[in-house]
């Protein structure tokens, strides 16, 4: 007679539960890095983006700064012309963003303020106005825009898919308004967390100063 190993009911049910309990708790962890990779990779897109966006704008104005150029009081004009735009809003509730926010710690944060002027980019980001300007050869000046990576979709969280930055006169794009060099990364992660005062500030600054790492 031949004797045929084979594993018992039992010893299947029992090494399906246990993959059930190791997948449950590892899953969502795995799930969460994944999408806050896909949030940097989607803002760091539209960072390279409009700083290149800068640059050409620069070349073609044959200027110095954006100061110099047709663009120096039309920040939106800029986008316009520079980026591949499906969509423009400009009243609240047009559908580029949302609302509001949550924040990281859970409250929600108004975007009624500054969500009358975005545009839609072929990505599907969002980029809206939020104030500022350049002005002459003064790279201290600046334009603000926030950007919101996915547009109207979620998770709609200040610090995940919305971002405030600063466009500089010389072209380089940096954190929101005009934070310093000594601006310590904790103060910046701890304004972010907040809703960074509605607009994400201290986020891409944290961002920035951390090696692009979301592990907040």
């Amino acid at each position: 007679m031949k004797k045929f190993l084979a594993f018992t009911l039992a010893e299947v049910l029992v090494t399906l539960g246990i993959i059930g309990v190791v997948s449950a708790l590892t899953v969502p962890t795995l799930m969460k890095n994944h999408q806050r990779k896909v949030f940097v990779t989607q803002l760091r897109k539209v960072y390279s983006q409009l700083s290149q966006a800068a640059e050409q704008a620069m070349t073609d104005n044959n200027a110095v700064s954006l100061g110099e150029s047709e663009y120096a009081s039309n920040p939106m004009g800029f986008i316009q012309n520079y980026f591949k735009t499906v969509k423009h809003c400009t009243a609240s509730g047009d559908g580029c963003v949302p609302t509001s926010y949550k924040t990281l710690n859970g409250g929600t944060s108004s975007s009624s303020t500054y969500d009358t002027n975005c545009y839609v980019i072929a990505d599907g980001a969002a980029i809206c106005y939020h104030g500022g300007g350049w002005s002459g050869s003064d790279e201290l000046t600046s334009a603000e825009y926030l950007i919101d990576v996915n547009s109207m979709a979620g998770p709609n969280v200040v610090g995940r898919d919305l971002f405030g930055v600063s466009l500089y006169n010389d072209g380089k794009v940096g954190g929101s308004y005009n934070y310093p060099s000594n601006f310590d990364k904790d103060t910046r992660l701890d304004t972010c967390k907040d809703g960074g005062d509605g607009y994400g500030i201290g986020c891409i600054d944290y961002l920035l100063n951390n090696g692009w790492e979301m592990d907040y």
